[in-house]
């Protein structure tokens, strides 16, 4: 394995799309990578590809995000292996499509679960030990679900939603040692839409284009660097101007 720079970025759901994409932008930065995801294929392959690609330490967790214990077991490899945590993005996320009346307790729980109680669990964990080694940033994946009204995603707006009011009162909370942003992409190519049945309607967007993971991923690394140092509790809308708050 290459040298670890003594700190670490952490990626949640970073084995696939728009998590692969931003794990991939920090390595070309030059940042160490813990990759969790839920496969550990995946989550293996992407680290081998920071890696061998960029020339940074990288490694593979299998994380369900859903479990305090996995997350508390992450938090303690990622410090033990690189040091500290400098960066967590929480890119973890579920999005079954089901009208209000077939949605069931299941499909609920899942969604809410990963997406909204995960990424707290995640960024709960990570800030304890944020706060004992200087600080750091934290940058959560919303969506333009969490801030429009979209049929058939009842459990997965709402659940958005609550990473955005979550994230303003981490920030808030948190300030002035660890910054926390949101970034809300709109509609975005992505193996997971394509095979989710995603409608990616542009239709509504200005740009009359979806978006790339790629350009998703830019936007969290900006949030993240020194570059945005006096921004936090704020909302980057990468949506091609679907959504103009």
């Amino acid at each position: 394995m290459p040298e670890s720079t003594g700190t670490a970025t952490l990626v949640t759901g970073g084995g696939r799309g728009i998590g692969k994409a931003i794990a991939l932008e920090f390595a070309s930065r030059g940042d160490s990578l813990v990759i969790a995801d839920l496969d550990p294929d995946n989550a293996k392959a992407v680290a081998a590809e920071c890696a061998e690609r960029f020339g940074v330490a990288a490694s593979a967790v299998r994380t369900d995000v859903m479990r305090p214990d996995d997350v508390r077991s992450l938090i303690r490899f990622t410090v033990a292996e690189y040091g500290r945590i400098g960066t967590v993005v929480n890119s973890a996320g579920v999005f079954p499509f089901a009208p209000v009346l077939d949605t069931t307790d299941e499909i609920w729980n899942l969604v809410i679960g990963v997406n909204l109680t995960g990424t707290f669990t995640v960024c709960r964990e990570a800030a304890r030990s944020m706060v004992e080694t200087g600080g750091g940033s934290i940058v959560n994946i919303a969506s333009g679900a969490g801030s429009m009204a979209n049929p058939n995603l009842i459990a997965y707006s709402a659940s958005k939603a609550g990473v955005l009011g979550m994230s303003r009162a981490l920030a808030a909370e948190l300030a002035p040692l660890i910054r926390v942003n949101v970034v809300s992409p709109g509609p975005t190519r992505t193996e997971g839409t394509t095979r989710a049945g995603a409608p990616l309607d542009t239709s509504r967007i200005p740009m009359k284009r979806t978006g790339e993971a790629e350009e998703i991923a830019h936007a969290v690394a900006f949030l993240a660097s020194d570059e945005a140092s006096f921004i936090t509790g704020q909302t980057l809308h990468v949506n091609g101007g679907k959504f103009m708050p």
